[in-house]
């Protein structure tokens, strides 16, 4: 199942944590629900039938076994099907509810509802193998499940309900977020669109409270140009980015603009730290390197440098020793002492001989004092 995203933008309004995840399995033809991965081998069928068995949550059985499943295969379907319809025969209308509106199963929903179920409730995620609480009215929106948001709203449910007291309902930003989302099928993506906007009216009209995320979601997909090559202009963005403004409050904009001038500010403040930061560290470096080379330049220091010497087939690491004599126009000169430990034989350092009391200049930054 497909699972969408809506990200946080730069300026940190929208949280990928507190959004649903939308999905997008419900919204597909009847032709492509029945086809399922028609053409298969009995390979490939049998590996169907064998993950549709071992499904252990409800949200996992009806990806790979429920009939309204984009990725379900016909013999998984009919290998699942006792399986699937098993957690439909849970006592609680409740979890019954939830289950139905997340498999898009329209009659059993509205079986769920005449048996008592509270369209409000909120479930853990637990009843359907989810990792995020799930809220009937926000599950069939993710869909985009018109009849399932007409009958959810009929029967009481509150689009302002929260799934998280700490958090802000999102519901229309996942609908706008759907509706931004193109498929490749032509018809399919005409009709979630078409139905996108159709529940955005309905959750607005059913007094959904725009919140600044939402207002945010909608500035944002409404910059973007959307012109996929089977759809060069899309009309439904731009219209549902007019209904959102009609329904939202000055106060909404008003706390959206403190929002974004905060992000701003925050950022300039980001960078200025940032800045300075960097500007310290080089100061520091720089400082640093002064005193090593002041330190190596002064008269009668004790240098060090590490070098690797080869020859007669061998390969040896050691320190050449010398002192330092004087130093002149940011260079000094070395008297060389010998290595450490010693090396017999002719050594080749600064692309010369190294022998004793030998005369060198170089770079101080070359050398440590030692």
């Amino acid at each position: 199942m497909a699972k969408l995203i809506l990200q946080r933008s730069r300026l940190g309004a929208i949280s990928a944590l507190t959004l649903a995840f939308a999905t997008v399995t419900g919204c597909v033809t009847a032709d492509d629900r029945l086809a399922g991965r028609a053409g298969q081998g009995a390979a490939a069928q049998n590996e169907d039938v064998t993950a549709c068995l071992k499904a252990e949550t409800f949200y996992a059985t009806q990806q790979r076994c429920g009939p309204n499943s984009r990725f379900a295969s016909k013999a998984a379907m009919q290998a699942g099907r006792e399986k699937y319809e098993d957690y439909f025969r849970d006592p609680s209308p409740d979890v019954r509810l939830i289950r139905a509106v997340i498999a898009m199963e329209y009659e059993k929903a509205k079986a769920s509802i005449k048996d008592g179920a509270n369209v409000n409730r909120v479930h853990s995620g637990e009843d359907v193998g989810l990792t995020f609480p799930a809220l009937p009215i926000d599950q069939a929106a993710s869909n985009l499940d018109l009849n399932m948001v007409h009958l959810l709203l009929d029967a009481g449910a509150n689009p302002n309900t929260q799934r998280k007291p700490s958090e802000p309902s999102l519901l229309v930003g996942n609908i706008l977020t759907q509706i931004a989302t193109t498929m490749p099928n032509k018809e399919l993506n005409q009709k979630r669109k078409q139905d996108g906007l159709k529940i955005l009216e309905a959750v607005l009209k059913a007094g959904y409270k725009v919140t600044v995320f939402d207002l945010e979601a909608a500035q944002n997909l409404g910059q973007r140009k959307w012109g996929p090559p089977h759809e060069p202009n899309d009309r439904y963005l731009p219209e549902a980015y007019r209904l959102v403004l009609a329904s939202t409050p000055p106060t909404i904009h008003e706390q959206l603009a403190a929002r974004k001038a905060a992000f701003e500010t925050a950022d300039r403040k980001r960078d200025e730290d940032y800045a300075a930061t960097v500007q310290r560290k080089q100061q520091e470096q720089a400082s640093a390197r002064d005193a090593h080379v002041r330190s190596v330049s002064r008269v009668g220091q004790k240098v060090c440098q590490s070098a690797m010497f080869t020859g007669d087939g061998r390969s040896l690491k050691a320190t050449v020793i010398g002192y330092t004599e004087r130093e002149t126009d940011g260079r000094v000169q070395i008297r060389m002492r010998g290595t450490d430990p010693y090396i017999p034989g002719v050594l080749i350092f600064k692309d010369a001989p190294l022998q004793p009391d030998q005369l060198i200049w170089d770079d101080p930054i070359n050398w440590n004092a030692c």
